[in-house]
């Protein structure tokens, strides 16, 4: 049993409507998306992240010195022995 003319074109325009609405949501969701992620990124700058790296270098002479003096105390007290 074919399919009249008018039901073949009543299912090509409903196929056609259908992948509009849904390539109109894709789109809507992905620009939703890009401006979520362009509010929450942050920019840093150049300088900034340098005066981070060498606070990390100098917290690490630190603990490094700590360390170290540590070390010392603990071989004072063998050679006190």
């Amino acid at each position: 049993m074919p399919l009249s003319t008018t039901g073949v074109f009543i299912f090509i325009v409903t196929i056609i409507l259908l992948s509009y609405i849904t390539i109109l949501i894709i789109a809507f969701l992905i620009e939703k998306w890009n401006t979520e992620y362009e509010r929450d990124r942050r920019v840093i700058p150049l300088n900034r992240i340098f005066r981070l790296i060498q606070l990390r270098h100098q917290f690490y002479q630190v603990e490094l010195d700590k360390h170290y003096q540590k070390q010392q105390k603990v071989i004072e007290q063998i050679k006190n022995l």
